[in-house]
């Protein structure tokens, strides 16, 4: 399914507001879980804010895990009056409902092939859902990152294909982060 990036991005908040969310999550908030690499993000972050069209399933999943990254930075904001004023031109919980649903729509996307960034986004989906008070769906959502896991045969590092090492020390941080959750 191809959609233009007029089509894409008017769904989303502004790039403003998003790029503020985004580096809230980067300098205060992944180094909780660690498990998006910093230069491996924002290189494909910034090529994808600038593309002409999305054309599958891998553009639609990078933005669902832009989504799912503003929706728990959201939640990390150090309090309510924290000041978003000239970032968010809505308020936070409203931001944040808004970034979740339309993280679930593109979510729901098919076809949809297993990968790693599909497992960044269950991990985002699972600690969010248990951050506001949803263990069960948060685990439900844990549930589903480990599918993927397997899916992608991130156990098996021989399996891998060639990767830069940013991205393979990002697979062994998630595969890490999955194996200490279920246990």
């Amino acid at each position: 399914m191809q959609r233009t990036r007029a089509e894409v991005l008017k769904l989303f908040p502004s790039r403003q507001e998003v790029d503020f969310l985004i580096q809230h999550f980067l300098d205060k908030v992944n180094w909780t879980y660690d498990y998006i690499t910093p230069d491996v993000f924002l290189e494909t972050y910034g090529a994808w804010w600038m593309q002409s069209s999305y054309y599958g399933s891998d553009d639609i999943l990078f933005g669902t895990l832009i989504l799912r990254l503003c929706t728990f930075s959201l939640q990390h904001l150090p309090n309510p009056d924290y000041p978003t004023e000239g970032f968010l031109e809505e308020s936070i919980d409203v931001m944040e409902a808004r970034c979740d649903e339309l993280a679930c729509h593109f979510d729901s996307y098919r076809p949809r092939k297993p990968s790693i960034i599909r497992v960044q986004c269950m991990i985002l989906m699972a600690v969010t859902q248990v951050t506001a008070g949803n263990p069960k769906d948060g685990y439900q959502a844990l549930l589903e990152a480990t599918k993927e896991a397997h899916a992608i045969e991130l156990f098996s590092e021989d399996r891998w294909p060639t990767l830069h090492d940013a991205e393979a020390e990002t697979r062994r941080k998630i595969f890490w982060l999955l194996f200490n959750w279920d246990k």
